[in-house]
């Protein structure tokens, strides 16, 4: 797929984000341990001591979420979650709108839906481009 910036705006991106990811793995970290600096801050706080090795445990999760690329198995997995929940409340019929040539269009098309409609220029790009959406559509009952 062809990048709308070049290679310098790639680079600062992932640095940023490592440098927050490891602001976050350290934040979290300090916590997961038990450091008696960060107990005492609690405590202080009106906390039990315990509470910050759970809220550290928390963050650990949330960095992971945060530093994992985004991948079809995580979508597939997320999508999977919802169609069971919409399946468990009787909806009969889930929706979504996308631009054209996204690549999880794959793993929509791979659970079922189907393109219905498509709005001309819907996305407008950085540089102004416009481009098309695909509304599509997935009967549950078909599943």
């Amino acid at each position: 797929m062809e990048q709308p910036h070049g290679k310098a705006m790639t680079w600062t991106g992932r640095i940023l984000v490592a440098l927050v990811g490891l602001f976050m793995a350290f934040d979290s970290l300090i916590k997961v341990v038990g450091m008696d600096v960060v107990t005492e801050s609690f405590v202080r706080l009106g906390y039990d001591g315990g509470v910050g090795q759970a809220i550290g445990l928390i963050e650990v999760v949330a960095t992971l979420l945060y530093l994992w690329p985004r991948t079809a198995v995580l979508g597939a997995a997320l999508l999977t979650e919802v169609i069971a929940r919409a399946r468990q409340r009787g909806i009969r019929r889930l929706f979504l709108e996308m631009r054209r040539n996204n690549p999880a269009g794959k793993l929509y098309t791979g659970f079922g839906f189907r393109t219905v409609g498509v709005r001309p220029g819907y996305y407008r790009t950085a540089s102004g481009e416009r481009l098309d959406a695909l509304s599509q559509e997935l009967h549950l009952a078909d599943n």
